[in-house]
């Protein structure tokens, strides 16, 4: 039987997507010549903390270990190193990868992050998908930073573990939008805001796509809970009593009543007015996480 996933390199972005498959209980198989070499710095940039944050390592972890040491250590399979590739070949059901050493795998999905593997699929320019196997990072853009690579990861994991679960049309529209919103058209990122119990951003962490519902009175009480009874859903309600200023509304551009669909990566996937539960649903039920 074929692994439902195998990764081809060890850079960060590849053992991010890795750790974020694991946490989806989904164990892809990292196949690579050696540990790779790279900058140790702790990652710069917000957006990459907070990637890193969602996956449980803080920021002050990376004081005292390297990025990739502490991506690494945080798997429970250990990568196949020592393995060169020879050449990629797919088909409608699967991915075929053959290894110097005389192995071959069989997947349902490659994910490649090194410019070997960009070079025997035999892509040029800017390019994050050929079929059944989706680029990440150096071997998507030719040259990518490791911002770059880990931020391609975290918007590709979810999507493939839910591809899992889909029928083949649905899991293949699914995997060409992560290809048509790399690099340049990317949903808006989620503001964070202060609540009256806290910060909005502690409650987007984790697997599930978030539903925050603005608005006060038990309507949208009501939605919040049928909402909360979809699988791989969480409802947030942002009332009057939590948001009295409106602040957190206006960061959100929000009309109360409405309805802000966030994906897993924390980004804005939907939004309507109106509590329109049905559509919120109907949107839930072709792209929530799967189960």
């Amino acid at each position: 039987m074929p692994t439902p996933i195998l990764i081809l390199g060890a850079q960060p972005d590849a053992l991010v997507l890795a750790c974020d498959l694991q946490r989806r209980d989904i164990a892809a198989q990292i196949a690579s010549p050696a540990l790779t070499p790279h900058n140790n710095a702790p990652p710069a940039t917000p957006e990459t903390r907070r990637v890193l944050r969602d996956l449980g390592f803080p920021h002050t972890a990376l004081a005292h270990t390297p990025l990739p040491s502490l991506l690494r250590d945080a798997l429970q399979h250990t990568p196949a190193w020592g393995q060169s590739l020879r050449a990629i070949s797919q088909d409608d059901t699967g991915v075929t990868v053959s290894f110097t050493s005389g192995a071959r795998l069989r997947c349902r999905y490659l994910v490649a992050s090194t410019a070997e593997a960009r070079s025997l699929l035999h892509t040029e320019g800017l390019c994050f998908q050929l079929g059944r196997a989706l680029l990440i990072g150096e071997a998507a853009r030719g040259h990518a930073s490791v911002e770059d690579g880990i931020q391609d990861a975290y918007c590709l994991g979810w999507r493939l573990a839910l591809a899992l679960t889909l029928p083949e049309p649905d899991a293949a529209r699914l995997l060409a939008d992560y290809a048509a919103e790399r690099p340049a058209d990317l949903p808006e990122r989620v503001p964070d805001a202060e609540l009256a119990w806290g910060s909005l951003s502690d409650e987007l962490q984790g697997t599930d796509h978030v539903a925050i519902l603005f608005g006060d009175g038990d309507e949208v009480g009501d939605a919040a809970a049928a909402l909360e009874r979809l699988p791989g859903v969480h409802a947030v309600v942002v009332n009057t009593q939590v948001d009295p200023t409106g602040a957190a509304a206006a960061r959100f551009r929000a009309r109360r009543p409405q309805i802000c669909l966030v994906r897993p990566d924390g980004r804005l996937a939907w939004r309507g007015y109106g509590q329109p539960v049905d559509r919120a649903t109907a949107f839930l039920r072709l792209n929530r996480p799967a189960r």
